[in-house]
């Protein structure tokens, strides 16, 4: 037999005893009820996975647009910026190539002065060598048939300020380009904050996971939760294929005021959500991780575990002792 009310397989005994009165039918019938329930949710997993597949295979088209727009717009930035530093390189080399011209033509016209200098100094001293030899002669006769004509040297002032060309004034050639370059990193620094205020209006992308908001929200995450036989506390029995509990009756004071608890088989991964339904004084939901202290302190006295106590009266909401 099966008893409707507590959800479980019973024998002949417990029909009349611990479950007499109950709404009861064949476990026949209640297996052919349930098999019309399993068929319907095979029916509808199977929708759901090949629904999964469709968005799948969206999902994909999606990822390679986005690769494909990604590696597009890096060949463009990258042209972007080659158009922009080709010119740049041409005057670049424009003007190194102007101010070793100016260069050049300097050292030109002080290479011809210097050359004409040399010259002018090696005539003086051949001068001077005759003069010399000249000072020397004992006979007046030869002295005076040997003395030039115009004895006169020609003075020589040194250099003067016309005869030297002036430096290369590059100093207002280094402030022109310092200018130059202020202004070009103010022009990028605006511009690229304009191009980063467009990146991050295409990064704006809705959270794949959104915070729900609704019952109907949280229900996606919805998982079944079973009770652990093994945990249970004695003051408390199973039924309902272990998703139900109840606490056991006893005409000892004591016993009613015994807490039960019971914890579940599944492991919880990522989100979850789940409702439960109860009745009496209050109930006490708790999780926690695995490394959680709660089997020694409690739920809810640590840092990794939570607790939820609802009465008829309060709430209250505990984690690491808060």
């Amino acid at each position: 037999m099966f008893c409707c009310q507590d959800q479980q397989s019973i024998c002949c005994v417990c029909a009349v005893g611990e479950h007499k009165g109950h709404d009861m039918i064949s476990v026949e019938a209640e297996r052919n009820k349930r098999q019309e329930d399993l068929s319907s949710h095979q029916k509808t997993t199977r929708t759901r996975i090949q629904k999964g597949w469709e968005d799948l295979k969206v999902l994909h088209h999606k990822m390679d647009a986005i690769n494909q727009s990604a590696d597009e717009t890096l060949s463009d930035v990258d042209e972007a910026f080659a158009e922009m530093i080709r010119p740049l390189e041409s005057q670049r080399l424009d003007i190194k190539e102007m101010i070793r011209t100016n260069q050049q033509a300097a050292l030109s016209w002080l290479k011809d002065l210097h050359t004409d200098l040399e010259w002018e100094i090696v005539n003086m001293k051949r001068s001077e060598a005759d003069l010399k030899h000249l000072s020397h002669i004992q006979s007046h006769v030869t002295f005076l048939q040997n003395y030039p004509q115009n004895v006169h040297l020609k003075e020589h002032n040194g250099l003067t300020t016309r005869d030297i060309p002036p430096m290369l004034d590059l100093e207002n050639v280094t402030g022109a380009f310092a200018e130059m370059t202020d202004k070009l990193k103010k022009f990028i620094i605006d511009n690229i904050s304009q191009i980063s205020l467009a990146l991050a209006q295409a990064d704006d992308l809705p959270s794949p996971h959104p915070e729900p908001q609704t019952r109907a929200d949280f229900l996606q995450y919805a998982c079944e939760i079973t009770f652990d036989q093994s945990t249970k506390t004695k003051s408390l029995s199973l039924c309902e294929g272990n998703r139900r509990m109840k606490k056991k009756l006893s005409g000892q004071k004591q016993q009613e005021k015994t807490v039960g608890n019971c914890l579940s088989q599944e492991r919880l991964t990522g989100r979850k959500y789940w409702e439960v339904k109860w009745t009496g004084h209050y109930v006490s939901i708790a999780v926690g991780y695995k490394d959680s202290l709660w089997n020694q302190t409690g739920f809810g006295n640590d840092d990794k575990s939570w607790s939820l106590t609802i009465c008829q009266i309060s709430i209250e909401f505990e984690q690491n002792h808060h």
